[in-house]
């Protein structure tokens, strides 16, 4: 901390040397001029650090003791100023310089957006700009609590919103409303039908009358399970009308998928050339100054690399300054025929991919065809699945009389 102070205000490294210098050590001692870091050369002399203000009484005392006092070094900010006390336009430009590093950190200039899963962050950012805040936003503007209340409102699709800065840079921080499932409706009638067709090999009925049995063939949306029961009685041969429940059960079924797709046998590879080219621009607000001397026009064939930098000044005081560097690297393409082996491989592994997002039943078998044409090669997939294909419909009934007096 000392060395922090003596900085600040200064101080003077002196060479003192004479016939007699230990003699005017004891007279700058009793005459209560301080010194520190005091040190001896080979020649006899001494060195010592003393204020500004003092070097005008140790350069008199010296005179006293026949000893010359002799400044090796100024050093401190005060003797750096001075440098500069007669260049007004170095002055003037620190001094705005300085205004405008202040004036900068009152103001928002990056934001960070923290718990997005659905929702796009852009779409975020764009809501926050349409109530006021936004990349230049003085941070004195923002009403948090009412930004909180604003954005809930304006974004059904949030639980939770805040918002924290520090310095110029802003974090935005939100909880998603969690999805409404589909309430299942047990008073309302339904039937039972069938989601594909296919063989039937087990069926349950936990609701309802079931009309289908195991080995029996079914079409996608034949009834399986029937929600309208026929209240008679046979023995006395009396009908007391029907009866309408919400049918349910399950139906396990040997259903069969046909899918395809199709890839290239001939592709285009690149070959990169060596040659790149790299252009910068500074991002100053919402303004773009291109440093290149060209159209920025990119080759033809390149991959373009672009790297942002924000300018941040020592104590972590973000700049609405934005270095991009952006990197194009030249290549050339050429046709490349493709191992028909490896295409099969990954007409494979998609279809599988395919299948398993259309169901979640039991795969028993699956056959591939391969064929070409037009340089392509096409993949179609047999597959046979064990699954559940009971779907609940409700049933249109309003208006009309259940009941049948006999």
């Amino acid at each position: 901390m000392l060395k922090v102070v003596n900085f600040f205000r200064g101080y003077l490294e002196v060479r003192v040397s004479g016939p007699y210098p230990e003699r005017f050590l004891n007279i700058c001692a009793r005459s209560g001029v301080a010194f520190w870091r005091l040190k001896r050369t080979p020649e006899g002399d001494y060195i010592a650090r003393v204020r500004r203000q003092g070097l005008a009484p140790l350069t008199n005392l010296a005179e006293r003791a026949l000893c010359t006092v002799k400044v090796e070094r100024s050093v401190g900010m005060p003797f750096f100023l001075m440098r500069f006390a007669h260049r007004y336009a170095f002055i003037i430009g620190m001094i705005l310089c300085v205004a405008a590093v202040w004036t900068t950190s009152l103001r928002l200039w990056e934001f960070e957006v923290v718990g997005c899963e659905t929702l796009d962050e852009a779409e975020v950012l764009s809501t926050l700009e349409e109530l006021g805040v936004g990349v230049g936003t003085l941070r004195s503007d923002v009403d948090v609590d009412l930004l909180e209340t604003e954005m809930l409102l304006k974004m059904r699709e949030l639980r939770w919103f805040t918002i924290n800065m520090t310095g110029s840079h802003a974090t935005v921080e939100l909880r998603e409303r969690a999805p409404v499932p589909d309430m299942l409706d047990r008073s309302s009638p339904s039937n039972v039908l069938a989601s594909r067709a296919g063989v039937v090999e087990s069926v349950v009925a936990l609701e309802g009358d079931p009309l289908v049995q195991p080995g029996a063939t079914v079409q996608e949306g034949e009834l399986l399970i029937s929600g309208v029961r026929d209240m008679n009685n046979e023995k006395i041969g009396t009908s007391y009308g029907v009866n309408l429940v919400r049918a349910r059960g399950e139906v396990i079924a040997r259903t069969w998928y046909v899918l395809s797709a199709e890839a290239p046998l001939v592709v285009r590879e690149k070959t990169y050339t060596g040659v790149t080219e790299t252009r910068r621009s500074v991002i100053i607000g919402k303004n773009r100054i291109n440093l290149f001397l060209n159209s920025g026009i990119s080759p033809a064939e390149c991959d373009k690399m672009v790297e942002r930098s924000r300018l941040v000044i020592p104590g972590g005081l973000a700049l609405p300054i934005v270095i991009e560097t952006t990197t194009c690297s030249e290549y050339t393409s050429a046709e490349v025929e493709r191992d028909a082996i490896d295409v099969e491989d990954e007409l494979r592994e998609a279809l599988t991919d395919r299948l398993a997002l259309a169901t979640d039943g039991e795969v028993i078998s699956a056959d591939f065809e391969f064929t070409e044409a037009d340089g392509m090669l096409v993949a179609v997939m047999t597959a046979e699945v064990r699954e559940d294909i009971a779907k609940e419909v409700e049933i249109p009934f309003s208006g009309v009389d259940t009941e049948e007096n006999g």
